[in-house]
């Protein structure tokens, strides 16, 4: 429990935040899937430390919130002692399966057992890209291989993703249980959810959620409100460490300059000489910090996938939140740097440029 109380009584909801980032303790959830459309008060945020749950209510309310005409369904969770070896995996499952009522365990998945494709959440254990794995779907065996990695910290999608060609190719039924869409702004979000709702039936649980933050592709949003906000901090700290520096170097060289300008230099060539004095580091800079950045970053989002779970409420590959820069996207990157540069060294050229050459010549 993060903030609130635990639901006591029916017409009470506690929900996961992550997941219904919206929520406040005290406002309404309507169940648009349930008979008469119920609505529930949220008296609690809280967060499941197995990540596969989003919502509690007291067992009371169940009846009324079940769809009209969906099966009565319950799972229960086991937790096995000795699960370090497939051998001690299948011994469990066995034992498990001969003490449950006949057809209670519908399928089971070991992940130390090493084709259709598949991609593995990020840290899932012992699962690496190339890998083979078995699952046991309705008494039949699917063998795939994972292709690539998912950033998908929340409980939604699971810790597999595939395709519905996997298992149909080895003649097993999964049933579709789960729908999620992302709607366009301005369309309304309980009247989307609720056609929809309507139109797959009962049995079915629908997720809709709106485009609010800004993101990084269709199925990875994330707010990067702070990010541009630190940029600008950024580029600003940058011209004025660019202006500090060339103006003392200006001040150093002010009796050169005297000189120059002596013998016919005229303002504009002042202005541009001082400016060169910029480029040439500034060109460095680019060369050694595009490279540097790009690895920087990729090491640090493969740390935050790897080893920290979130609250990012959909799925997006890994490699669509590195490769996120195109050859002139970094073009592009390289001329910023070298226009910061460039305008925090004008103010100073400028000054060199009309300071007067009798003033020059006698500076120190």
């Amino acid at each position: 429990m993060r903030k609130g109380r635990w639901a006591t009584r029916p017409g009470e909801i506690v929900i996961d935040p992550n997941q219904y980032g919206d929520a406040t303790i005290g406002g309404t959830v309507t169940v648009t899937s349930a008979p008469g459309q119920p609505k529930l008060t949220v008296v609690g945020l809280a967060l499941s430390v197995t990540e596969d749950q989003e919502a509690w209510v007291v067992p009371s309310q169940l009846a009324a919130l079940r769809a009209k005409g969906a099966p009565v369904q319950e799972q229960m969770l086991y937790t096995f002692t000795h699960a370090a070896t497939t051998g001690q995996v299948s011994a469990d499952l066995a034992e498990l399966k001969a003490a449950l009522p006949a057809g209670a365990v519908t399928n089971s998945v070991s992940w130390l057992d090493t084709e259709g494709t598949s991609a593995a959440r990020t840290g899932t254990a012992h699962l690496a890209t190339g890998q083979a794995i078995h699952m046991t779907v309705g008494g039949a065996t699917v063998t795939a291989k994972i292709t690539g990695q998912v950033y998908a910290p929340g409980p939604l999608l699971g810790a597999l993703l595939t395709s519905e060609q996997t298992f149909t190719s080895a003649h097993a039924s999964l049933p579709v249980r789960l729908y999620q869409a992302l709607i366009r702004p301005g369309t309304g979000q309980q009247k989307y959810q609720a056609a929809l709702s309507r139109a797959l039936g009962p049995g079915f649980t629908v997720i809709v959620q709106g485009v609010g933050i800004h993101g990084v592709g269709l199925y990875g949003l994330v707010d990067t409100s702070l990010i541009r906000l630190l940029t600008i901090l950024v580029a600003v700290l940058a011209g004025l460490g660019v202006l500090n520096s060339v103006l003392m170097l200006t001040r150093e060289r002010v009796h050169d300059l005297g000189i120059f300008k002596a013998v016919g230099m005229t303002p504009p060539q002042a202005i541009i000489m001082v400016t060169c004095w910029v480029i040439v580091p500034a060109i460095a800079a680019a060369i050694i910090a595009l490279p540097a950045g790009m690895a920087l970053q990729n090491a640090v989002i493969h740390a935050i996938a790897g080893g920290q779970p979130g609250s990012v409420r959909s799925a997006t590959s890994i490699g669509s939140l590195v490769h996120v820069y195109t050859p002139g996207g970094l073009v592009l990157l390289a001329l910023a740097g070298l226009a910061i540069a460039i305008t925090g060294a004008l103010g100073p050229a400028t000054w060199a440029a009309a300071a007067r050459t009798t003033t020059a010549l006698r500076a120190e």
